[in-house]
């Protein structure tokens, strides 16, 4: 009786120590890891979010410059149709006109020779 008596006090004993060391090792190993491995986590989420800032930023610049260049695209087309509806209407008249002081010169130098 006596023997059990020690074994029970001896388990309580060993129990007690197991548990002292299981909140030890929580403490003092287990919960400094989880720490940073929370941390290093919350660091790596703050990178990926500052990278897609910036890569969205990055889009927002090149859809800019994409407007940009197609809105300098339709200016310059619109100014290219200008410039060609004026060249046709200026054409035929300026061929006239280069045909007549042809023709002119032609007359002079018929009289000039005459």
């Amino acid at each position: 009786s006596d023997l059990l008596a020690s074994m029970h006090s001896t388990v309580r004993a060993v129990e007690a120590i197991v548990s002292q060391v299981r909140t030890t090792t929580r403490s003092s190993v287990v919960a400094p890891h989880e720490r940073a491995v929370r941390q290093e986590r919350a660091r790596m989420q703050e990178l990926i979010g500052a990278t897609l800032e910036k890569e969205r930023e990055a889009a927002a610049k090149r859809r800019g410059r994409l407007e940009e260049l197609r809105r300098v695209e339709a200016e310059t087309r619109d100014r290219a149709a200008e410039v060609r509806g004026k060249v046709s209407e200026d054409l035929p008249s300026a061929l006239e006109r280069e045909c007549v002081r042809r023709s002119e010169k032609k007359d002079e130098r018929s009289r000039v020779a005459s």
